[in-house]
């Protein structure tokens, strides 16, 4: 199955969680059995045809795409998954892409991964405590996946003040991400750390 979550603003907001940034953590999107048929399902989703020779109405040839790879080393990955991915991404060289390596991590990956996944409990756990009740996550009677209970756990134990450390971060990373797309037209990193499984 593939899966494709697309720029924000393409499909319109998800107004089903509550979210303490001005920004999305993640974007509904379709889902298929093969990439062309993820294509064809996000071009009915929007109502909009995509012209695989341009982004957003402007041509390919002469883009900078930013590599990140393995973000400095701070994201393992299995052996043959950078590989992989970086000679796929070669082949926009064919038709004018420049792609560069980012020498630098743009953030520190480590307070990054933290306030997302703050934010991401916070989200979680006031969207299911606002479907289902608080009760529901609580007991021996819970028939959810126990990551799930620990996730909503997790964001019902937030304070305000932590929700806001990490809102800031949040808010940091997306300045330094506004910096690099001064140097780059699109930023690349694989999507998967581990092969299918």
């Amino acid at each position: 199955i593939y899966r494709h979550r697309p720029t924000s603003s393409l499909l319109g907001a998800d107004e089903t969680y509550c979210n303490p940034l001005p920004f999305p953590i993640s974007t509904v999107g379709p889902m298929a059995r093969t990439p062309r048929d993820l294509a064809l399902l996000l071009e009915t989703m929007s109502n909009h045809s995509f012209d695989a020779a341009t982004v957003n109405g402007m041509p390919l040839e002469g883009m900078r795409i930013g590599w990140l790879g393995d973000w400095g080393g701070a994201f393992p990955l299995e052996t043959g998954i950078q590989e992989l991915c970086r000679h796929a991404l070669a082949k926009f060289n064919e038709v004018g892409v420049s792609i560069q390596d980012v020498k630098e991590p743009l953030f520190d990956a480590a307070r990054l991964w933290e306030s997302w996944t703050t934010i991401r409990s916070k989200i979680i756990s006031t969207t299911a405590v606002d479907e289902y009740g608080r009760d529901a996550f609580v007991g021996s009677h819970v028939r959810v996946k126990k990551e799930f209970v620990w996730e909503v756990e997790r964001g019902i134990e937030l304070c305000d003040e932590q929700v806001q450390e990490v809102t800031a971060i949040a808010n940091q990373w997306s300045c330094c991400a506004l910096d690099a797309f001064e140097e780059y037209d699109a930023i690349a990193l694989p999507a998967a750390q581990v092969w299918p499984f």
